[in-house]
């Protein structure tokens, strides 16, 4: 292995990226830049391609390092890398130092902002078998999350300042300085859900229609919520309790309900028809009518794993398509759950979007914030609304988000509820105030809504 340490600072003025703009609960984005060098063993100098991807695996380590600081922060997955010199080390055959400027988004909280100390693994490709090796035998994985500690997981739950963690600076990781810039937030005023624009015209008939999908905790529980103690189940049986409570009526959506929905779907070229589908999750139906029309909340519970069943994702792939609101509340898979890539790959399904309709999303899960953001926001794009915002809000977490008693889901619900039944509306930063757990949750794609 080749050993070597580095110390990075930023040279260049920090520019934003995008011209989206972010509402957060106690939290902004900023930009990061950051310089700092890999090397890599090659008999010439090694092409720019080759350089670029051993690059970008070892900047996937920035979210351990950042999210178990002490000023937890995210980046966004944006990034721009520009290499600036490629040159043999003196003394080592065959190696080569590339160095490259990092310029990217990041979501940390709001505050004075001061260079930033971050740390890299010099050799990622083999960072978690070192770990395990450096360690004491009795404390394997003191580096990483003892719960997950599997190798292809350690980028996101690593950092050398973990207790026991043996780790060595120089000769493992080094340490690099980063530093920020606050991008401009979403306006001076307060960002407000374009309520009036939820509600559709179905079979002649004004419908504000939401889905609230919640994924299982243990994949190996009960798919009956009502029986269950997992968590995910206790989700569900919490917000069924506070949909009766106010005042909404509950009927059961059939296995045939469901299969038609899948079959529409194959029609329509979203599954592939060689597909099958089957394991559709639990489902009710709860609906009450309004001054505004009726609001209609589809609430599924199944398992949202990748191991999960594909009728839970038939029914997504329709959430996304069709209805004004969606809400997922599940484990992320680190981002791959819920990929739009994974999800054609993987499931044989492609989600289409529908440009006619303004549509509100809110990814309850760990770091939606780096996976679902501008990937969802690109599908949503139009010619018309070519950066996705206009008919797009997409809500998120910025770190861990485990499950929990409070009605996190149900805040956006009630926040329609209030409006459909009074004509009360929520501001955004509101919102997720009352879902904030300091876990960095905010709102991008508000900038451009219109004002109550």
């Amino acid at each position: 292995m080749n050993r070597f340490a580095a110390s990075a600072c930023a040279l260049f003025a920090a520019i934003p990226l995008f011209a989206q703009a972010y509402t957060g609960a106690g939290n902004a984005e900023t930009t990061m830049t950051f310089d700092a060098a890999i090397r890599l063993d090659s008999h010439r100098a090694p092409l720019a391609e080759d350089a670029k991807k051993a690059i970008e695996f070892q900047v996937k380590y920035l979210f351990g390092s950042m999210t178990n600081s002490d000023r937890p922060a995210v980046p966004k997955n944006d990034h721009q890398i520009v290499i600036t010199s490629t040159l043999p080390v003196s003394g080592h055959e065959d190696v080569y130092e590339v160095s490259y400027h990092y310029t990217g988004t990041v979501l940390m909280t709001a505050g004075p902002i001061a260079p930033y100390s971050l740390y890299l693994p010099l050799h990622a490709e083999t960072i978690a078998t070192d770990a395990v090796a450096e360690n004491d035998p009795s404390t394997p994985n003191a580096c990483t999350d003892d719960t997950d500690p599997e190798p292809e997981y350690f980028w996101y739950f690593w950092s050398p300042d973990r207790e026991g963690c043996k780790l060595a600076l120089g000769r493992d990781y080094f340490r690099l300085t980063a530093t920020f810039a606050w991008k401009a937030g979403a306006s001076a005023a307060e960002t407000y859900p374009e309520y009036d624009r939820l509600v559709q015209m179905r079979e002649g008939k004004k419908v504000i229609p939401l889905s609230v999908l919640i994924g299982k905790f243990d994949d190996g529980t009960s798919s009956k919520p009502l029986r269950s103690r997992d968590p995910g189940a206790e989700q569900f049986a919490s917000m069924r309790k506070e949909m009766l409570d106010l005042g909404f009526s509950e009927s059961k959506i059939s296995k045939e309900d469901m299969k038609a929905i899948a079959k529409a779907g194959k029609i329509d070229g979203e599954i592939k028809r060689s597909k099958s589908i089957s394991g559709y999750p639990y489902a009710s139906l709860f609906s009450k009518e309004t001054p505004a029309g009726r609001l209609e909340v589809r609430l599924f519970y199944g398992n949202s794993t990748d191991t999960g069943s594909s009728g839970f994702f038939a029914l997504y792939q329709d959430a996304l398509k069709n209805d004004a609101m969606m809400i997922y509340d599940g484990h992320s898979g680190l981002g791959d759950y819920l990929s739009l890539e994974n999800l054609k790959k993987d499931r044989g399904m492609t989600p289409v979007s529908d440009p006619s309709i303004y549509q509100v999303f809110f990814f309850n899960s760990c770091t939606s914030y780096a996976y679902y953001n501008d990937s969802y926001l690109q599908w949503k794009a139009s010619a018309t609304d070519p950066k996705g915002t206009k008919q797009l809000d997409i809500l998120t977490s910025g770190l861990s988000t485990g499950y929990t008693d409070q009605d996190t889901n149900m805040v956006l619900v009630k926040a329609v509820h209030s409006w459909a039944t009074r004509g009360e509306r929520t501001s955004y930063a509101k919102i997720t105030e009352k879902l904030s757990f300091g876990n960095l949750i905010g709102v991008n794609g508000d900038e451009d809504n219109s004002r109550p």
